[in-house]
């Protein structure tokens, strides 16, 4: 599915603060907590701040600024079913209209890998050795494969999630029969108006080499570096290689 998002990373653009909610999560206020609690496959305080989007397609709702090949971003399912491996390309061009690079999420896709109607996913959008001028101006597409043609190397687990001033603290929990050879934890702190500003992820070493089901880890995401993250989003995940 095609989206028409096309903008000045130079232009001033207002993210809309519609509320937003995804799979069993009950996201909690906007309003910046010490602490924010909560189980589910996407966890997080930030929720209300992210736009809504068009109706009935799959499209990038918020962007960050270029950080050297890589741009931040946020999409949304708004069609009536679930999406798996939700991904993004996208075309970078200067302001004469030429094509300045072309980019996309890499691996499989967005976190999480499965998305409701409605649910948000997020990550990185990669220019394969391009450092992205502040100038350039963005076309994105995104789309998603429906449950029965997807690969499912990856498993969303559940998870919960804290916020303790630099670091995002939590336990991941197998909810699944499966016994995945690799967990990671993904975290993408928002500024107040919904844009992403930073993204990080962690693998955890399951003590048996393999996480059981119903097995808890726990796990902690370093912060430090972003440049703010009173909200915040986080998934779990477990990879059969």
């Amino acid at each position: 599915m095609r989206i028409a998002l096309l903008f000045a990373l130079l232009a001033a653009t207002g993210i809309g603060r519609l509320a937003g909610a995804q799979g069993t999560v009950v996201p909690s206020s906007a309003q910046a907590t010490p602490e924010v609690t909560h189980e589910g496959a996407i966890v997080g305080n930030a929720f209300s701040l992210i736009d809504e989007g068009p109706a009935g397609e799959v499209s990038v709702v918020a962007t960050g600024r270029p950080d050297g090949p890589l741009i931040w971003v946020i999409a949304r399912n708004n069609t009536d079913r679930p999406l798996v491996e939700v991904s993004v390309t996208a075309v970078a061009r200067t302001a004469d209209g030429r094509i300045f690079a072309v980019g996309d999420t890499s691996g499989a896709g967005l976190d999480p890998n499965e998305v409701p109607p409605g649910g948000v996913a997020y990550g990185e959008v990669y220019f394969d050795g391009v450092n992205l001028p502040t100038n350039v101006e963005l076309e994105f597409e995104a789309g998603g494969k429906n449950r029965a043609n997807a690969n499912y190397t990856v498993k969303d687990f559940a998870v919960t999630a804290s916020l303790i001033k630099d670091r995002v603290v939590g336990e991941v929990r197998n909810n699944r029969t499966d016994v995945p050879g690799g967990v990671r934890v993904a975290v993408m702190c928002l500024e107040d108006d919904g844009k992403p500003v930073y993204y990080q992820s962690t693998s955890l070493d399951p003590p048996d080499g393999a996480m059981s089901s119903g097995e808890v880890l726990p796990f902690q995401v370093s912060v430090r570096s972003a440049p703010s993250c009173e909200f915040f989003l986080v998934v779990a995940q477990g990879f059969n290689y």
